[in-house]
C-alpha cells in the first residue's frame, strides 16, 4: 500500500510543477500502462488458487508474474530514466530479498510487536508471500522492516517498497510535466 503514496505524491508534485494528468493521454507518453494493472490483478487472481496449487509453486508463479510485469513496465518507460531506475532498483531489492528467502518476504519481528498492527491483522502474518524473520534471515535489512500506522495504508514495508513508490511517483511527475501548457 505504500505504492499508493508514490502515486498520490507523484500527482501532487506533477500539479505543483504545472503538469497535467492529460500527459497520460499523449501518444507515446507512457508505454504498457496495463502491465502494473495486470501485475496487481495476477496477484489477486492467484490468491484463491492457494488450495489448488502447492504453495511453493504458487509463490514462484506469483513472484514471476508480478515482478516480471512490473519490471517490463519500467523497462518500457526507461525514457524517464530517474523514475525507471529508482523504481527498478526497488523492484530488484524486493526480488533479491525474496529470491534468497524462498520467494517469500521476511517481516521483521520488531515490526510485529506494534500493538496496533497485531490488532488490525488479528495476529496473522504468515501469509502466502510473507514469513516472520529470524535473526539469521538472509538480507533482512531489505525485508519488511518498517511499519506505517496510518489507517488507510496500515502495514509493513521495505526499502524496496519505498524505492518502488518513489520511482512510480517520479514517473507520474515526468509524464504529467510533458503535458505542461
Amino acid at each position: 500500500m505504500i505504492l499508493l503514496f508514490g502515486v498520490v505524491l507523484g500527482i501532487l508534485a506533477g500539479y505543483i510543477g504545472k503538469g497535467r494528468l492529460s500527459g497520460f493521454a499523449v501518444e507515446g507518453a507512457v508505454h504498457g500502462i496495463w502491465l502494473p494493472v495486470a501485475a496487481f490483478g495476477a496477484k489477486l487472481a492467484l490468491r484463491p488458487l492457494s488450495g489448488w496449487i502447492p504453495d511453493g509453486w504458487l509463490v514462484v508463479v506469483s513472484g514471476i508474474l508480478t515482478y516480471g510485469l512490473t519490471g517490463l513496465f519500467f523497462l518500457f518507460n526507461r525514457k524517464y530514466r530517474a523514475g525507471a531506475c529508482v523504481g527498478g532498483a526497488g523492484l530488484l531489492c524486493n526480488l533479491l530479498v525474496m529470491a534468497v528467502n524462498g520467494f517469500r518476504m521476511p517481516v521483521s519481528p520488531s515490526v510485529l510487536q506494534v500493538e496496533d498492527f497485531m490488532a488490525a491483522t488479528g495476529g496473522q502474518v504468515e501469509k502466502l508471500n510473507y514469513f516472520i524473520a529470524q535473526p539469521d534471515t538472509p538480507l533482512l535489512f531489505l525485508g519488511d522492516i518498517f511499519y506505517c500506522p496510518w489507517p488507510v495504508v496500515q502495514g509493513f514495508f521495505s526499502v524496496g517498497d519505498i524505492l518502488l513508490a518513489l520511482g512510480v511517483g517520479m514517473l507520474i511527475f515526468a509524464i504529467m510535466r510533458k503535458a505542461r501548457p
